[in-house]
């Protein structure tokens, strides 16, 4: 534990408020605020079980650490761990040396025979989300003078204002980044049957067919805020990219998988011959540190089975010159999808319908029955 002079506290805080907008400095920064305290400094967060994220530290380097708070208790009988995730208010300055030697599992004391033998100070700096980030430093030795303990608690506690202040900085342009984002989508979207969603489902945004959706309570159903899939098949698929690997909640050996992984497409059957087709994307956030954002978000568009205008039979025969049989024959294999139904209502062989198909291939450009249905679904979006 050293004293540091005003020179090297001021451009300690010039370090920290840096990295309100380049959160990619938080590391050297907090190697420059241990080499000047004489320690190793680090930000943990940490989630309401206190459970460490890989945000600023990972599990390798202040894992050890982070059980060593929740192991042992203070004098209140609580962990400082649940104290500084619970009950210390922002910028508290706790010092470890309160820690009392006793052990919720005597199991563990072994493990932590290097951190009981080092100083430390703590304090909450922010708590976003369900989180808490608790700025920490482990001090390599310990001067016997309280003066000049005082002095560095003082240093510590004003440092950690700064490092609050920069984390609130970081926190909002990260809502003002991915408010912006979504209304990128909403705008790309506008004319889809499109919504997104947070990690808990709740509705963020909606275009007005996707509402007008809900309000047919087919597909998806809206209870309060919060979106739930009347269709098992989707319900699954939803909950696969909910709770998945995908949004980094379960496994951190696959939070970093490609976005393409992250993606599921899937066709949900009305009835009869009328399906929708229902894609999910996962909307990750920016490169920015996500302090204080619900995100990642879910993208679901969904497009479903128009009928087909008879107009286009009328074009078929202006445009393509087909004959009237030919254009009610292309028609009716494009909404069937059955050459034999197409023949039974036409009232014509099978062999007839193979003999105009093959007229209606040369005269529109086309080589099989897929195509032909895709181009009366393009000349029907004329009427739609």
């Amino acid at each position: 534990m050293t004293w540091m002079n005003v020179q090297d506290e001021f451009e300690l805080y010039h370090s920290v408020q840096a990295c309100a907008t380049a959160p990619e400095l938080w590391d050297p920064t907090l190697e420059k605020i241990g080499k000047v305290f004489g320690g190793e400094a680090c930000l943990l967060e940490v989630d309401a079980a206190g459970r460490l994220t890989d945000q600023f530290a990972s599990g390798n380097s202040f894992g050890a650490l982070v059980d060593f708070l929740g192991a042992t208790k203070i004098e209140s009988g609580v962990s400082p761990l649940t104290f500084l995730i619970h009950e210390a208010p922002l910028n508290y300055l706790f010092c470890k040396s309160n820690i009392a030697l006793e052990y919720s599992n005597a199991a563990v004391a072994g493990r932590f025979s290097d951190l009981e033998k080092k100083i430390g100070l703590f304090t909450p700096v922010a708590r976003p989300a369900n989180r808490t980030v608790i700025m920490g430093i482990l001090f390599d030795t310990l001067d016997p003078a309280e003066t000049h303990r005082d002095r560095v608690r003082g240093s510590f506690g004003r440092l950690s204002r700064t490092v609050s202040g920069a984390l609130a900085i970081t926190s909002s342009l990260d809502q003002s980044e991915t408010q912006n984002r979504i209304l990128e989508l909403q705008a790309s979207a506008a004319h889809h049957c499109s919504a997104i969603v947070d990690r808990n489902m709740a509705l963020v945004s909606a275009t007005p067919s996707f509402r007008e959706l809900l309000s047919q309570s087919d597909l998806f159903s809206l209870k309060g805020d919060v979106l739930a899939a009347t269709d098992l098949k989707l319900e699954n698929a939803l909950n696969a990219m909910t709770f998945g690997p995908a949004l980094g909640t379960a496994d951190k050996r696959t939070r970093n998988k490609p976005p393409s992984e992250a993606e599921d497409v899937l066709f949900v059957s009305g009835g009869g011959n009328t399906f929708t087709r229902v894609a999910l994307r996962l909307v990750r956030n920016t490169a920015r540190r996500k302090t204080g954002i619900p995100g990642p978000f879910l993208q679901i568009e969904i497009w479903r089975n128009r009928d087909l205008s008879r107009k286009v039979v009328d074009v078929l025969r202006e445009i393509y010159a087909l004959s009237e049989r030919e254009a009610e024959l292309a028609y009716l294999l494009a909404a069937t999808g059955s050459g034999p139904e197409t023949a039974d209502q036409l009232g014509i062989t099978r062999n007839t319908v193979k003999t105009h198909l093959r007229r209606i291939f040369d005269k529109t450009g086309t080589q099989s029955q897929l195509e032909v249905s895709n181009l009366l679904y393009i000349l029907s979006q004329l009427y739609s």
